[in-house]
């Protein structure tokens, strides 16, 4: 029994080093990937796809795989390794991964020459397009769309293709890339009748070519201006052209040899350009070849006045051309919409069992906050219910602390204060209208004297007022500067005496009081003494 859980540790520990080793080698081809593709492809070779239990990084090998047989120029035509990594990036969330399927996914499709299908999975990737920030991969879709809207003769949609696939390129700094692009665009302006834009792109890719010594681009650009002056009815730089193009290499292409073809048509070397001709004859490899070849050779034979060739070629043009047509309008479009549909049916499906399953957990989660919520709100209850408890108790003591201030302070006024006060009321409002009452005027008068001018008794009623108001008279004795007669004045208004009384203390008149305390107010909210606000609500 031991043995056996010992070998089932081994084997588990064996499979979790494999699967390590897996995911570093895919690491290390993804790493070599743009610069190495070579090197990416014999790592990727070396891991098989079934082996790998990891949904993600089979779906991650798929991907890489097909990307590296693409860059290494090996076509394929079997799309069941990128459809793996189409299933899967489909239904999680990245986007530059599922880009990338889609658009190898129209590779390999376009491959299979199903043009419909391949236009399918291009549309998809170009709808992730603005979520995309790899310039060069952008560039690469739009590219395969031009081609592909140019198999079908929509020139109008492969030239805007072309466009961003340039737009693309020059940002993303992929020069050779860029040049081979405007060779396409050159082309489509050619098949569409604007020779003059033609010809100025065709001699910048000249120029580019020769310093950059791409005989590709240089001898395709070469073909392409010669037609271009043929259009034009520029025959001496026809010329030109064929004498700049004129080299010493053994080995010539098909475009080398049409060119050197063009080039004894235009001098009337019958023999030579039969020959050069027939060189390109002997390297056509494709149907494509075969048209290009016959297109050229009409224009050929029509300089070299050969109308009889010129015609066979011109309608073996003509017939290659309709076979491709006819095979691009026979393509299964209807087939390609019902497995377009039902892949959207299918991911419908899945959307929904997500759905299920997601709002399962919204579910589950909100009723997990609910509980937490509820805890929540019987601690914070139990807790403000201890704050309201300890707050009563505290307003308690406070209010009997204020209580024993309440009976001083009343003691005060009943004894004095609120005696003086109504005196004070009485004698401003009787003090000139009675000789009758002069005794008592006198009395009153000495009475209000003796309380205005005895220190121990303001003493005593400013101790009062600031136990009574926060130490609001020590406040501003110490940080706002006034007058002996401005702090009494303020001292008797927050001990509560009316502007009459205060009027009578300080024998000034009510209006001044007024005047005096509005003064002050302002004053106070000048220099903001601490706590002002405090202070000038009391006043």
């Amino acid at each position: 029994m031991i043995g056996h859980i010992i070998l089932l540790t081994v084997l588990l520990l064996c499979s979790c080093s494999a699967e390590i080793e897996q995911r570093k080698s895919i690491n290390s081809a993804e790493i070599l990937m743009h610069d190495q593709p070579d090197s990416a492809l014999y790592i990727l070779k070396s891991i098989s796809n079934k082996t790998i239990r990891s949904k993600s990084e089979r779906a991650r090998h798929a991907l890489l795989y097909s990307q590296a047989l693409d860059k290494n120029w090996i076509d394929t035509t079997n799309d069941s390794l990128i459809s793996v990594a189409v299933k899967y990036y489909s239904k999680h969330n990245d986007t530059h991964r599922l880009f990338l399927s889609y658009y190898y996914h129209g590779r390999i499709l376009h491959n299979a020459k199903n043009h419909t299908k391949a236009l399918l999975a291009y549309t998809k990737a170009e709808n992730l397009a603005f979520h995309i920030t790899d310039k060069h991969a952008l560039g690469l879709l739009y590219a395969q769309l031009g081609l592909l809207y140019s198999e079908f003769y929509d020139h109008q949609k492969s030239l805007s293709a072309y466009k961003y696939a340039y737009k693309y390129y020059t940002e993303s700094k992929s020069e050779a890339h860029q040049y081979y692009t405007l060779l396409n665009i050159s082309q489509i302006l050619l098949a569409t009748g604007e020779y003059k834009q033609a010809e100025e792109i065709l001699h910048k890719l000249l120029n580019w070519a020769d310093k950059n010594n791409n005989n590709y681009i240089y001898q395709n650009a070469i073909n392409l201006l010669i037609f271009t002056y043929e259009n034009l009815g520029d025959i001496s730089s026809i010329n030109n052209i064929c004498i700049k193009s004129l080299s010493s290499n053994n080995k010539q292409s098909i475009s080398d040899c049409i060119t050197y073809a063009y080039q004894n048509a235009y001098t009337h070397d019958l023999v030579k350009a039969n020959e050069y001709i027939n060189r390109a004859w002997k390297q056509s490899l494709s149907l494509q070849d075969t048209l290009n070849i016959h297109f050229h050779t009409y224009h050929i034979y029509k300089q070299l006045h050969n109308y009889k060739a010129a015609l066979e070629s011109h309608e073996k043009v003509m017939i290659l051309q309709d076979s491709i047509v006819r095979y691009n309008l026979q393509q299964p479009l209807i087939s390609a919409q019902r497995d377009f549909y039902q892949a959207n049916a299918e991911l419908a499906a899945s959307k929904l069992q997500n759905h299920r399953y997601i709002t399962f957990i919204i579910l589950t989660l909100l009723l997990f906050a609910f509980c937490i919520s509820a805890v929540y709100i019987r601690y914070k209850i139990a807790i403000k219910n201890m704050h309201i408890t300890r707050y009563m108790d505290m307003a308690s003591e406070l209010a009997s602390e204020l209580n024993g201030k309440d009976i001083q302070i009343n003691n005060l006024f009943k004894r004095q204060f609120a005696l003086l006060d109504k005196l004070s009321k009485t004698y401003y409002e009787t003090h000139s209208t009675s000789y009758d009452k002069e005794a008592i005027y006198k009395e009153v008068k000495r009475e209000i004297s003796l309380f205005s001018n005895n220190k121990y008794i303001l003493s005593e009623l400013e101790t009062i007022v600031n136990g009574h108001k926060d130490n609001i008279l020590t406040i501003l004795r110490k940080e706002v500067p006034m007058s002996d007669s401005d702090y009494r004045l303020l001292c008797l208004y927050l001990a509560g005496f009316s502007a009459k009384a205060i009027s009578v203390f300080t024998n000034d008149s009510t209006s001044n009081i007024y005047t005096r305390k509005s003064r002050l107010k302002q004053e106070i909210i000048r220099i903001n003494p601490t706590n002002c606000e405090k202070i000038i609500s009391h006043l």
